[in-house]
């Protein structure tokens, strides 16, 4: 067992520390990475990410759990980030357009998303299977950006009840964001880079930077972790 599971608390538990860290004004530098972590805690999941985006649903930056492969990072921006993942399962753009929510496999992974070249070239190499995909909605619809959460290979799939408590979370983490803003440029963990001027780029149209650090080991998930069962 990893250290990080050696106390599970209740998912009712878990709920309220993720509301709690919510309610305490944190910097979004501070506040995404815990609410990922604690997030264990309430779905059970393999690596958690938050997607920072604007108002059109470009993505700006990520964090992500768990080391970062900058060479699969790149591939994935360079090949797939609005392109060609649309082969495989709806692409990251029309997010603007899709209300507060919580969404799963069936919306995500049509037939053939096993066979495709964006699970077998991304997904596979990380220990990706399946996701669960919150979108984040403030004040007037504001979209700050959303959550995902992912399960690995013999891993059980995310059920109805994972999906209930991960949505009962997204009106407190929105406000949370709304009212720490953007994170600092200088310390913003993940910078997608596909180029200058093109989408996913950086602000300073350079490299991806890659400085995030491991939060949670992988414990397959199964039907004792509690949540979703």
């Amino acid at each position: 067992m990893h250290p990080c599971h050696h106390h599970t608390p209740s998912a009712t538990q878990a709920q309220a520390a993720v509301r709690a860290l919510c309610a305490q004004g944190l910097a979004a530098e501070a506040l995404v990475p815990a609410v990922l972590e604690a997030l264990h805690g309430v779905v059970p999941s393999y690596r958690n990410q938050f997607d920072w985006t604007d108002a059109n649903g470009r993505l700006l930056r990520y964090l992500i759990e768990g080391p970062i492969d900058p060479a699969l990072a790149q591939l994935y921006f360079d090949e797939f980030h609005n392109r060609r993942e649309a082969e495989a399962m709806p692409p990251f753009k029309p997010l603007r357009h899709q209300p507060a929510g919580v969404r799963g496999a069936e919306n995500l992974n049509p037939s053939g998303f096993y066979e495709s070249a964006l699970h077998h070239e991304i997904w596979r190499p990380q220990g990706f299977h399946t996701r669960l995909e919150a979108v984040l909605r403030g004040s007037g619809g504001a979209l700050p950006g959303s959550l995902v959460l992912y399960r690995a290979p013999g891993d059980l799939p995310f059920s109805t009840t994972d999906r209930q408590r991960l949505a009962s979370l997204l009106p407190a983490l929105a406000q949370a964001l709304e009212r720490a803003g953007p994170p600092d440029d200088d310390t913003a963990p993940h910078l997608p880079g596909a180029g200058p001027g093109r989408p996913g780029a950086s602000r300073s149209g350079g490299e991806p930077q890659h400085t995030g650090r491991p939060l949670c080991g992988h414990r397959p998930v199964s039907a004792c972790d509690g949540a979703g069962r």
